[in-house]
């Protein structure tokens, strides 16, 4: 399993997308009681915007991966796309909680959308602005999501 899922994610990080989406679907079908392929399925829901089928592949992601710093992640991005600020908050917080400075670092869009949540908008912006400058094209199409979502809402 191991060598599929990085696999997944090289594809994933590099943009290469639709080999990525293979890959996930090719590990969902072969380990169906994983988390990971459920975190990028509910991630791609949001960037297409299909908020409420993220959060139900978000839900299953934290089922499988309560112990998973990510899932919890995702699952509160999906919350927040979803308008449950409160959900996506106390989901966003146990993410940090559970995430050592490395892996804190690897996530930044997540915490910018909890730093928002927490009306600190300072931080919002230092971790905005990390994952503006990560080279992970997931990072850069959830963001361009982001945009668009709180354009809509101030409108």
């Amino acid at each position: 399993m191991s060598g599929l899922l990085v696999r997944a994610r090289v594809l994933e990080a590099s943009g290469d997308e639709t080999l990525a989406d293979a890959n996930f679907n090719q590990l969902r079908q072969l380990y169906p009681e994983d988390h990971n392929a459920y975190e990028h399925q509910a991630l791609k829901a949001i960037q297409d915007g299909i908020y409420e089928i993220a959060l139900g592949l978000a839900d299953r992601a934290l089922e499988l991966g309560a112990f998973c710093s990510r899932a919890w992640a995702v699952h509160g991005l999906a919350h927040y796309f979803n308008r449950q600020p409160d959900e996506a908050r106390f989901d966003l917080e146990a993410a940090w909680n559970r995430c050592n400075p490395r892996q804190r670092e690897q996530m930044a869009v997540f915490w910018g959308v909890l730093y928002m949540l927490k009306a600190k908008s300072p931080l919002a912006q230092v971790w905005i602005g990390k994952a503006e400058q990560s080279n992970d094209m997931k990072n850069r199409r959830i963001l361009a999501r982001l945009r668009s979502f709180l354009h809509d809402a101030a409108v």
